[in-house]
């Protein structure tokens, strides 16, 4: 699982390029507001969401990835 919470100058998830291979699907809430679109990748999408958070920096993001657990 992968949560952000108030994070107001997390730019990105990453520096460089991201492979997330294993990342088959994510869900993504914004409380309070919904649900928020996965915008092509994680940076993309943290991008994204730090964009919106600089309007409103009072907003608590989660982002949850959901694997299979590893044996």
């Amino acid at each position: 699982m992968v949560k952000v919470t108030k994070c107001p100058k997390m730019r990105n998830f990453c520096q460089g390029d991201l492979s997330t291979p294993r990342l088959e699907q994510m869900h993504l809430t914004r409380h309070e507001e919904g649900e928020l679109q996965w915008e092509g990748g994680l940076n993309t999408t943290i991008k994204h969401m730090f964009d919106e958070m600089t309007v409103k920096n009072s907003q608590v993001t989660e982002v949850t990835n959901q694997l299979p657990k590893l044996e």
